[in-house]
């Protein structure tokens, strides 16, 4: 397990003693170092390799807000925090502008060690490449994960705020919330930081997918055209594993995606007409609600259910979802097997084997997963523990039901 490095910069040494002693009893593995100055900590940050800060705010100095916004701008990667035992307006405002949080002294140590260990577990962190805006909002989704994005474009700057893998925040060019975040879509040429921030403000009401398509409708109605970086929202697969190492600090988008030939662009009426086929192919379907009663009945046919998804093959996302363990991350699992459904299908187009899927079969040490193709848009996951069924049973549970999940 990693050990995670927390820098305290603090005039005492009492706070970083403390949080030593309850990591060493909660087992947590993390490590402390201690500042008691900004220059020992700027020194400090620049010679090791340090997950998290905690910078004191002293009434006397603005250097500790000084330190913060370097490590914003220069250290990105790094989770920022502040403490001050009163709330200066002065402070929060550039907290707020930094997206930084701040833990009121004196300090309950071991709230603040569970809050550390969890922002640093589902911080992300660098800078994305090669893959397009909406696409990594799909990985963050997934990955439920939080973060702040800073999207820079010759059109603009601003950000995007993740909080446990759904989009909360946005700020572009002094506008913010919903209109924001349509701006932002409709950039052309863009770069995206991932911050290891926690935006507060909640201002974002609609959709991903309604956002994107107004983005992208605009652009139309406004005779602009899309760049490749922009044509794809529900196409793209949200989460793949690349065959090569991508440079630490980066997020590499998957094979098929660098490889594009500029052929296949999209303009903007083709960008929301693609949209508009998802969305109309999903009104067309049964009700989540119904697809989930599919899935219960599945699990009741079953032996040693342990979860299943319906999935949109395009897209990687779980048009319903049904499981008996709190544990099974089933939006990860629907994205990583869209994508070996689509490798599949690759390999047969290169063998030049004609015809299509008709499941999958994954046998592991303990359970049984298979893949049923249920269109050549989606297809059913499901998952059943080995010692408790058998793959006769698995097949018959799904025949008898997969009539359903189409309908």
């Amino acid at each position: 397990m990693t050990t995670r490095r927390v820098l305290i910069v603090d005039q005492y040494t009492a706070l970083h003693e403390e949080l030593v002693e309850c990591a060493g009893v909660a087992g947590l593995p993390m490590s402390f170092l201690h500042a008691s100055s900004y220059p020992d900590a700027l020194e400090s940050v620049r010679r090791n390799d340090v997950d998290a800060i905690v910078v004191e705010l002293r009434p006397d100095t603005d250097s500790g807000l000084e330190l913060l916004w370097w490590m914003t701008n220069h250290r990105p990667q790094v989770v920022a925090f502040a403490m001050s035992p009163t709330n200066r307006a002065a402070d929060k405002v550039v907290l707020d502008e930094l997206f930084i949080e701040c833990f009121q002294t004196p300090l309950d140590c071991d709230a603040m060690l569970r809050v550390l260990a969890q922002r640093v577990k589902s911080s992300v962190r660098g800078q994305f490449r090669n893959i397009t805006l909406p696409s990594i909002l799909q990985i963050l989704e997934a990955e439920r994960a939080t973060c702040l994005l800073r999207v820079t474009s010759p059109m603009g700057e601003g950000c995007l705020g993740v909080v446990r893998g759904e989009l909360r925040h946005a700020t572009a060019n002094e506008v913010i919330g919903d209109e924001a975040a349509i701006e932002i879509f409709g950039w052309s040429d863009v770069r995206v930081d991932a911050l290891s921030r926690r935006s507060r403000h909640q201002d974002v009401n609609e959709s991903i997918t309604y956002l994107v398509m107004e983005a992208m409708r605009r652009l139309d109605d406004a005779g602009v055209a899309v760049d490749d970086q922009s044509d794809v929202f529900l196409a793209m697969p949200p989460l793949s594993p690349t065959s090569e190492r991508a440079p630490e600090g980066s997020v590499e988008g998957p094979p098929d995606m660098l490889s594009r030939s500029p052929d296949s662009s999209l303009t903007p009426s083709e960008t929301v007409a693609r949209l508009h086929a998802v969305e109309e192919r999903r009104k067309s379907m049964p009700t989540e609600q119904e697809l989930v009663d599919v899935l219960k009945s599945i699990e009741g046919s079953a032996g040693g259910f342990v979860a299943a998804s319906l999935v949109d093959l395009g897209s990687g996302m779980p048009l319903a979802t049904h499981s008996v363990r709190s544990d099974f991350d089933l939006a990860a699992a629907s994205a990583y097997n869209s994508e070996l459904v689509k490798q599949k299908l690759q390999i047969m187009k290169t063998l030049g084997i004609s015809g299509t899927i008709q499941d999958m079969l994954i046998t592991l040490d303990e359970q049984i997963h298979l893949i049923k193709m249920i269109s050549n848009q989606t297809f059913l996951y499901l998952a059943v523990m080995k010692a408790q069924s058998n793959l006769a049973i698995v097949r018959m549970a799904v025949e008898r039901h997969a009539d359903r999940l189409s309908s």
